[in-house]
């Protein structure tokens, strides 16, 4: 899928300069990789799909002396042959983990495997471990979703271990999700890999057959504009009564609004306990970080919060 990305040649600036201003001018990059063919393009990869036009405009204003067009197919492909890596690990301690993951060098949102993502994945480990369910209502009843889950959607690999009776991972980049549904094969095939557009499920009216007992998110608030599509597609997907867990760095913008707004719709906040425990299991990962297919961040910043 290449309706998020950019083929750029002779933009004459660095790379860093180019990620610079497309975040200032466009929106935000999920990642920027070097062409095989030709060799001085890059290729970039826009977390929004909706943003490609006006990327083009903007650029071709910008740079008039550089080439830009979509990616294709054949662009795609020979990159993902080339930057792809194996994560090896044992979930919970006990489940084998094997996940297809890219060591992407324009930040990767959606094709590395984030601190947030294992921390609230061994969470979930943790509560079916101790067989507690005072913090979840019966997950193994619950059907679940993953907004955000990126290629290695681990949380939601976590939520089919603990007997969730459907879970479902999502995200808004069509490589990514195409990536995820190998990984969800290899790992946990009862999980169903998902496109879904915060932008375009928050303005929508779903069945109660189509929203969800749970929604899981984490690592996936990186501005105010984000955060308030966040919430608003989780409204939307999310049954009444329902509850909500997120992974919250409390370093990233945006997240006190999405907070604020949750509570102006009513949901009301519980924290959930991060000891050193999980802090340890969730850290064992990054220690075997050699080929940087985690996007590694100080656990300790992390906050699990569960809204209801």
């Amino acid at each position: 899928m290449t309706e998020n990305s950019l083929v750029i040649q002779n933009y004459r600036v660095s790379n860093e300069e180019l990620l610079k201003w497309f975040g200032e001018h466009v929106g935000e990059v999920a990642r920027c990789l070097r062409c095989a063919e030709p060799a001085d393009a890059v290729l970039l990869e826009l977390v929004l799909e909706n943003e490609i036009e006006r990327a083009l405009d903007r650029f071709t204003m910008y740079f008039p002396a550089a080439c830009a067009r979509r990616a294709k197919p054949a662009d795609y492909a020979s990159l993902v042959e080339h930057c792809t890596g194996e994560l090896h690990m044992k979930l919970g301690g006990v489940m084998d983990v094997t996940l297809r993951l890219s060591p992407s060098t324009g930040g990767g949102t959606g094709s590395k495997l984030w601190s947030g993502g294992l921390l609230l994945a061994e969470w979930l480990m943790a509560h079916a471990e101790t067989g507690d369910i005072s913090t979840i209502p019966c997950i193994s009843d619950c059907s679940v979703l993953e907004l955000g889950a990126g290629a290695a959607a681990l949380p939601s690999i976590a939520a089919s271990q603990c007997g969730a009776q459907k879970v479902v991972a999502s995200d808004c980049i069509g490589s990514v999700v195409e990536q995820m549904a190998q990984n969800m094969h290899r790992n946990a095939p009862v999980v169903e890999s998902r496109f879904l557009d915060w932008t375009v499920a928050g303005r929508q009216s779903f069945a109660p057959e189509e929203q969800f007992d749970l929604i899981l998110f984490s690592d996936a608030i990186y501005n105010p504009r984000g955060a308030f599509f966040l919430a608003c597609a989780i409204s939307a997907l999310l049954r009444p009564g329902g509850s909500i867990i997120g992974a919250l760095p409390d370093t990233r913008n945006g997240i006190q609004s999405f907070e604020e707004d949750l509570a102006a719709s009513g949901y009301i906040a519980t924290p959930l306990i991060v000891d050193s425990t999980l802090l340890h299991a969730a850290s064992q990962p990054v220690l075997n970080n050699d080929a940087g297919l985690i996007a590694a961040e100080d656990l300790t910043a992390y906050r699990l919060v569960m809204w209801s």
